[in-house]
């Protein structure tokens, strides 16, 4: 059995934590979200797209978000870091570097 429920309700609760953080800007929601999209991106690389796809969608969601600009910048920064370990895992197994 493949995990794609799984990963859809990941990115669900990525993107539901998105709009709680956008609704109340808040640390817990911001942590929220990066912990959901990171969740995410950890069951399936294709969710480093549908991220990309909810920063896109910002500013058709909100006329307020440059507001939340650095909070939002600074959630991008620490999911790409913390899926630096999993680039470095894949990077081998696609090279063989071992």
């Amino acid at each position: 059995a493949r995990p794609y429920a799984l990963e859809i309700f990941a990115s669900t609760l990525s993107m539901l934590a998105l709009m709680r953080f956008l609704v109340r800007p808040d640390k817990a929601s911001a942590a929220a979200y990066v912990i959901a999209s990171v969740v995410s991106v950890y069951l399936q690389l294709f969710a480093g797209l549908v991220i990309v796809a909810q920063l896109a969608s910002l500013p058709l969601l909100r006329t307020d978000w440059r507001r939340h600009i650095l909070a939002i910048a600074a959630m991008a920064v620490a999911i790409a870091l913390l899926c630096v370990p999993l680039a470095v895992v894949q990077l081998q197994e696609m090279f063989d570097l071992r």
